[in-house]
């Protein structure tokens, strides 16, 4: 975790898999107790500075959450092709959106293999 802002939980991970497996955790306890949580994943470089990240991945992730319904985990395109043949994740293309300063962006749903 790298930090929280307001209800939101802001997160890094060492590659996509360990970020989807994350999200798609938190999006199933969460549910449990409250309402539906929203998760963006972006995957590329940052730059860390004093515990903080910075860079158009962390702009990029946070669009994608703005983007993302209740109780779903959107990711960018580079996340999700890495993703493609990862066992128990399913990955699913949804209508490209605009995200605001970065222009029209090819989002993802991910969901656990077999739960729809």
């Amino acid at each position: 975790m790298v930090k929280t802002l307001g209800d939101e939980v802001f997160f890094t991970a060492a590659d996509p898999r360990t970020a989807a497996t994350i999200a798609l955790d938190l999006v199933g306890a969460i549910r449990q107790y409250g309402p539906d949580v929203r998760i963006g994943l972006a995957y590329g470089p940052v730059l860390p500075i004093m515990g903080d990240v910075f860079g158009t991945t962390v702009n990029l992730a946070a669009r994608l959450t703005a983007i993302a319904r209740p109780g779903t985990v959107v990711a960018d395109d580079r996340l999700a092709e890495a993703l493609k043949d990862a066992p128990g994740v399913e990955v699913g293309r949804i209508r490209q959106r605009p995200a605001r300063g970065l222009g029209v962006v090819q989002p993802y749903v991910l969901r656990r293999a077999g739960n729809h």
